[in-house]
């Protein structure tokens, strides 16, 4: 698993970061940024493994990997356990405040994926080893209207439209920062959320936080989890490695040279009724989903990587795959609406002894509006699945660049 950083965090000196308001939170703050450690490169990572944190001199020595940074957590392999925090600045926050959060938030998180402790981590045991965690951080709509702020948000970055089968609940709204941590460990992800929540008191307060599993994929699998519906949960990816990482991260952009590097991540909490689905036989299960439960095949194909034909009839006349089913719906309907699913389970258990069950459902893609609306409007216009599923949180977020040398993460935004 990557690095944070696909380059080192930064040591900012006077000159590159303006004073900044004392809060409750100032000393230790300080203290973290004073230390000054760094996040390594991938290879680094692998070769220093966890030792002390680097002298000045070496730090000045590191160079970044070839190509724009990028955070980790979104094309690395998703841990089997992932925990996200919803966290908002002041409500009289200026970008002050928000450099503040990123400089800790980046020291913190720079150690632990190197497999040392922030301080006052007394319970370093916990720390990961180098590459096991991933965090990635992202920023809110309402942070590009903070006071000083002078970067503009991009057009796609706000929440996604009302939609009819919407029923959001508190806590589960849009906040001005989200943190995900995603490792194999679960006691790992407790650990390292629980220190970079304490880190950010006095800057960032809490106002969710998610949990999700997934369940290892079977090698008959390809790969692919499966939801609590027993669905193979992204069976359609696009290409990031190769000519499709457009989809994805964004390029430079005339005026705003920081969008390289960047992301749109939306996070949406969708209620599942488990039990209700699971008194279903199976091929009423498979009509919704359109594909086969068995080995995520299409209904009109015998193998996951067999085309999806939209077309084909029974000997009805009617067409094997449902045009309401839960593929169609989902399927691009033009070039581009291509998007990276990294989906998570959850269950909750309520007072009256029962769970509640369903999907933190995660999304990346390089333009929310022109890639993620288009499928949410047509699966909350005709899914056979919205029949057991409603969404009841949601938020969108940029991810910043992974910082260059010597800059911590967004500095490039809060800066611009």
């Amino acid at each position: 698993m990557e690095n944070f950083f696909a380059g080192p965090c930064p040591v900012t000196s006077d000159d590159a970061t303006p004073a900044v308001r004392p809060t409750r939170r100032g000393v230790v703050a300080g203290a973290l940024s004073g230390l000054g450690a760094l996040a390594l490169t991938g290879c680094e990572a692998q070769s220093r493994g966890s030792s002390s944190a680097a002298t000045s001199a070496q730090r000045a020595s590191w160079t970044v990997a070839s190509g724009p940074p990028r955070q980790s957590g979104v094309t690395t392999k998703p841990g089997t356990h992932a925990h996200w925090v919803g966290l908002d600045l002041p409500d009289d926050a200026t970008k002050d405040e928000l450099r503040r959060a990123l400089v800790v938030l980046d020291d913190a998180a720079a150690r632990f994926v190197k497999g040392a402790s922030p301080l006052p981590d007394v319970a370093h045991e916990l720390a990961p080893r180098a590459g096991d965690v991933a965090i990635a951080v992202g920023l809110g709509p309402l942070v590009f209207d903070l006071d000083g702020m002078r970067a503009e948000a991009p057009a796609w970055l706000k929440p996604i439209p009302s939609m009819t089968l919407d029923d959001f609940e508190k806590p589960w709204k849009q906040t001005d920062l989200v943190v995900q941590v995603d490792t194999d460990n679960p006691v790992t992800v407790s650990h390292v959320v629980g220190q970079l929540v304490s880190a950010l008191k006095g800057t960032a307060t809490p106002r969710w936080q998610q949990r999700g599993f997934a369940a290892g994929a079977r090698p008959s699998d390809g790969g692919v989890t499966r939801n609590l519906f027993g669905q193979l949960d992204g069976m359609e990816q696009p290409n990031v490695a190769g000519t499709e990482a457009g989809h994805v991260w964004n390029a430079a952009q005339p005026g705003a040279s920081w969008m390289e590097g960047t992301t749109g991540m939306v996070i949406r909490r969708i209620r599942m009724d488990v039990d209700v689905w699971q008194s279903l036989d199976r091929t009423a299960q498979e009509n919704a989903i359109g594909r086969r439960l068995t080995n995520g095949a299409p209904l009109t194909g015998t193998k996951a990587t067999d085309p999806i034909d939209l077309e084909k009839t029974d000997e009805l006349g009617l067409t094997v795959i449902n045009p309401a089913a839960h593929v169609p719906r989902a399927m691009p309907k033009k070039t581009g609406e291509r998007i990276l699913r990294r989906p998570y389970s959850y269950e909750v258990a309520r007072d009256d002894g029962t769970s509640d069950r369903g999907l933190v459902f995660v999304a990346f893609c390089a333009d929310v509006v022109r890639q993620f609306v288009p499928i949410q409007q047509r699966l909350a216009e005709a899914d056979l699945l919205n029949t057991w599923t409603t969404p009841i949180g949601s938020g969108v977020y940029l991810l910043p660049a992974a910082p260059r040398p010597g800059r911590y993460l967004g500095q490039d935004i809060v800066e611009a």
